[in-house]
């Protein structure tokens, strides 16, 4: 018989322990995604109520408050899990499968601080997750069952896509590309409006140009199945504009390929870093 998913039964029940920018993003895309209001219960002392489309009962500020979840997903930031560990686990249950979206805290570290919970699970989504087009991508270890790791993508392909990693040494790429890769496409928008401010724009038209401009470049994509070397060459006349502004990107020192590796493998440090490896 197929495992009914904890959320699909009647009693069954989220626990949302933080609700800052990413716990905030993961709610509103799961709420557009139909998971009824009183499924979810949400943990967070700094949270009030009325802002939120569940009922006050269900918006707890203190963890012993809540009742018990079929899935706790860990949204507090990584440098104060240490300090909340103890009353968190507390209020679990060997039935409840923990699944941690705080960047850089690792399965050996979360099964030290949180003994109680049956299984584990990391997830690493972003904020579009909003509008249901986060890029999640998951890691489970070999202790944790198909049951859990199945429960735990559904939550996820709620708001979006789902990649599942065998090495949980990669989720720290994960975290460099899924996880903060949001904010390097949000930065290009800016970057490019600014660019078209400069060349003479009205500010209306450089910020809608620009956001349309790399969302229908964004929808192409995700459209096409060849790959985005061939849909910019595409674009690219030889001779022409793009090819004019390609050569400034595409160089080999200084380039926006470059700069992008640079980038990501900060991110990618700051997460080992995070984890104390």
């Amino acid at each position: 018989m197929t495992d009914v998913h904890p959320l699909a039964r009647p009693d069954g029940r989220i626990l949302l322990i933080g609700c800052g920018n990413l716990g905030g993003a993961l709610l509103k895309g799961w709420q557009a995604a139909g998971l009824p209001p009183r499924a979810i219960h949400i943990v967070d002392p700094n949270l009030k109520a009325d802002t939120l489309a569940l009922p006050a009962t269900n918006v707890h500020r203190d963890i012993a408050e809540a009742p018990a979840a079929d899935i706790a997903v860990l949204a507090v930031k990584p440098q104060l899990i240490e300090a909340l560990a103890a009353g968190i686990d507390a209020a679990l249950s060997p039935a409840t499968i923990l699944v941690s979206v705080a960047a850089g805290v690792g399965t050996d570290r979360l099964r030290h601080l949180f003994p109680t919970p049956g299984a584990i699970v990391r997830a690493m989504p972003n904020l579009p997750a909003s509008i249901g087009q986060a890029a999640t991508v998951l890691y489970a270890d070999i202790t944790t069952g198909s049951r859990a790791r199945a429960a735990a993508a559904g939550l996820f392909e709620l708001v979006g896509s789902t990649d599942w990693v065998a090495d949980e040494g990669l989720m720290h790429a994960a975290t460099a590309i899924a996880g903060s890769g949001s904010a390097y496409i949000f930065l290009m928008i800016e970057e490019l409006a600014a660019a078209a401010r400069a060349l003479g724009l009205p500010d209306a038209v450089a910020t809608s140009l620009a956001r349309n401009t790399v969302a229908g470049a964004s929808a192409m994509a995700m459209a096409s199945e060849a790959p985005a070397a061939s849909l910019r060459e595409q674009v690219t006349s030889p001779g022409g504009t793009t090819a004019a502004a390609l050569q400034r990107l595409m160089q080999a020192d200084g380039g926006l390929g470059t700069l992008l590796k640079q980038a990501t493998q900060a991110a990618a440090e700051r997460s080992r870093e995070l984890a104390g490896t």
